[in-house]
C-alpha cells in the first residue's frame, strides 16, 4: 500500500511540474515581440509598398496579424503579409485599417507558415 501511495504522489506532483513549465513557456512566447516569432525572417531596407487598405484575417499575437494588403480598389488586387504593429496596437479579426497620406507601407522581413495543404512565406510588413 505504500508504494502505490508514492507512486501516486510523484504521478501527481510530476503531472504539476509538467503543466507549471508549459504555461512559464507560453507565458514568455505571448510577450516575445513579433520580430522573434518563430519563422520570422529579418531584412535590412526593405522596399515600400503601395497600397490603400490592409485586411486582417488571422490574429496571430495582439500586435501581429496575417492580413490582405489591397493595392488598389480592384476586389482581387491583393497580396498576404504578415503586419507587425507598433508598440500598444491590438489588432482583431476583419480589422480594416485604411493607409492615409503621409504612411507608407514598408517591407521588414518574410513569415513562414503552414497550412493544411503546404507551407507559406508571405512578406512582412509595418506601417510607418
Amino acid at each position: 500500500m505504500k508504494k502505490f501511495f508514492l507512486g501516486f504522489l510523484s504521478g501527481i506532483l510530476i503531472s504539476a511540474a509538467s503543466i507549471m513549465s508549459f504555461g512559464f513557456f507560453y507565458a514568455n512566447d505571448s510577450k516575445r515581440p513579433p520580430e522573434e516569432m518563430i519563422g520570422f525572417t529579418k531584412i535590412e531596407n526593405g522596399e515600400s509598398i503601395a497600397c490603400k487598405q490592409i485586411k486582417i484575417f488571422q490574429v496571430l499575437k495582439s500586435n501581429a496579424a496575417l492580413a490582405y494588403l489591397h493595392k488598389s480598389s480592384e476586389l482581387y488586387d491583393y497580396n498576404v503579409v504578415l503586419l507587425i504593429g507598433c508598440d500598444g496596437d491590438n489588432f482583431y479579426d476583419e480589422q480594416k485599417i485604411t493607409v492615409t497620406n503621409g504612411k507608407t507601407v514598408r517591407r521588414i522581413g518574410t513569415y513562414t507558415y503552414h497550412t493544411k495543404e503546404m507551407q507559406k512565406t508571405v512578406p512582412a510588413v509595418k506601417i510607418y
